[in-house]
């Protein structure tokens, strides 16, 4: 335990305790903060370093058997946070227990600002497999605030409700990170939760391989999801419909269309079901492609379904809309179709037209 201490240098050397914490920094009231550097630390404890208040560099060392690695704590506002440097450590982890991971914030106090946690290492074993494990985790209702995560590693998530970084808050950049073996229903890669208001996040170059769901997303604002490389993975994204992002993956995010006569869907079957969406701010562009094997035999005005969000609307019963620029084989046709959003809905009326008039279409 080390209250009010000037900066040191700890390390290198081999511990293996069953003390919890092995090293606690409380208030370190210093410029340069605390190197804690080559350090290899074994057995079962709660967590191995907590961390308060200070600048710090804990760098190379090597944390196994442990439920938690490092445990940083933001002290109340007027304290001293300084700037924290996590980088090139290895996380080897039971990390059982609530607010448990491989890095935790805690900022019940404040937020944890700034901070840069880089080309780490978090490995589970997946002979065991572990529920719940999760990499970087923050609680607390103050959350980050200026916080680089990047070129990190994390594989071997594969159990139920994996997670690689949960993590929230304000000036968060995370790139060029490499997820691998999330592979449970559960399992989530890069997930902003609701736990307090997020914004001015950043999420591009991230690798994901064989996740279940690569990024989500509760409330976020004013941020923005860039490229990403996916390989093996279920569900790219999982945004909810609170969340304002700039959405600028390489290909626009999945979603599957569907058609409906009067609201029905009877005997319909497809050949194809293809959609793709980028959303900026408030505004998402869709294109999709659907091929019928059988129309079925619902009756009534034919529409699009399943659009990503619910159109957002309060004065016109119908919203933007767009021509269809590709069809064949529809006998019943009249003009060209176009479609057109309706409020509040996930659906799209499809249009005919001709010289003098638009109409709904009901037959194909």
């Amino acid at each position: 335990y080390i209250g009010g201490a000037e900066n040191g240098n700890y390390g290198p050397q081999i511990i293996r305790t069953v003390n919890t914490p092995l090293l606690r920094l409380y208030a370190c009231n210093t410029v340069q903060g605390i190197d804690f550097t080559n350090v290899v630390v074994g057995g079962i404890a709660t967590h191995w370093i907590e961390v308060w208040d200070l600048d710090n560099h804990i760098l190379q060392c090597r944390f196994s058997g442990s439920t938690s690695g490092i445990k940083l704590i933001a002290t109340p506002v007027g304290g001293k946070t300084g700037t924290a440097l996590i980088e090139q450590n290895f996380f080897g982890f039971l990390y059982a227990g609530s607010n448990a991971a491989g890095i935790v914030f805690d900022a019940t106090n404040s937020a944890i600002n700034p901070m840069t946690v880089r080309d780490n290492f978090f490995h589970v074993n997946t002979a065991v497999g572990y529920s719940g494990t999760i990499g970087i985790h923050t609680f607390g209702s103050f959350g980050l605030e200026n916080v680089l995560i990047y070129g990190n590693n994390l594989q071997g998530y594969t159990s139920a409700n994996c997670i690689g970084f949960n993590v929230y808050g304000v000036a968060l950049k995370i790139f060029g990170n490499t997820l691998a073996g999330f592979t449970d229903a559960t399992a989530i890669g890069i997930n902003i939760p609701s736990a307090t208001p997020s914004s001015d996040v950043s999420i591009d170059d991230n690798f994901f391989f064989g996740v279940r769901t690569a990024i989500k997303t509760v409330g976020l604002i004013n941020s923005r999801i860039g490229p990403q490389y996916y390989s093996g993975v279920t569900t790219n994204t999982n945004i909810d419909a609170t969340s304002q992002i700039d959405n600028f993956g390489d290909q626009g995010v999945a979603w599957t269309p569907g058609i409906s006569f009067g609201g029905g869907v009877t005997g319909i079957t497809y050949g194809a079901q293809f959609g793709r969406y980028t959303k900026v701010r408030n505004i998402v562009t869709v294109l999709g492609r659907v091929t019928l094997t059988n129309k079925g035999s619902s009756t009534g005005v034919m529409r699009v379904t399943g659009l990503p969000f619910a159109i957002v609307g309060t004065t016109d019963a119908l919203a933007a809309g767009g021509p269809l620029t590709s069809y064949s084989n529809m006998a019943g046709l009249v003009g060209h179709p176009v479609v057109q959003g309706e409020i509040g809905t996930t659906t799209m009326v499809v249009h005919g037209d001709s010289a003098t008039d638009i109409f709904n279409l009901s037959e194909i």
